[in-house]
């Protein structure tokens, strides 16, 4: 992180972190043997609505937005502490 973006972690708690955490803990939970196999025999599970009971895509909105999170923050730092 500090020399891609010129940060310092500067603990365990830094909001970063935490939400990088954030993000490989769901997919840990989520990603397992049994599922990747059934969307992998059936692709068209993945264009099915989020509200059809019994396929978890709550959770899987929630892992989009762990994600997108724990890329632009990094970024978002970048931008702000451009003029300094």
């Amino acid at each position: 992180m500090s020399v891609v973006y010129d940060y310092d972690i500067a603990s365990h708690d830094d909001v970063i972190v935490n939400a990088a955490k954030r993000a490989w803990d769901l997919f840990l939970r989520l990603s397992t043997p049994r599922k990747n196999a059934l969307f992998a025999a059936y692709p068209f599970l993945m264009k099915l609505p989020s509200w059809v009971p019994g396929l978890g895509l709550k959770d899987a909105i929630l892992s989009k937005r762990y994600v997108k999170d724990m890329l632009d923050m990094p970024y978002d730092y970048v931008i702000r502490n451009r003029a300094s």
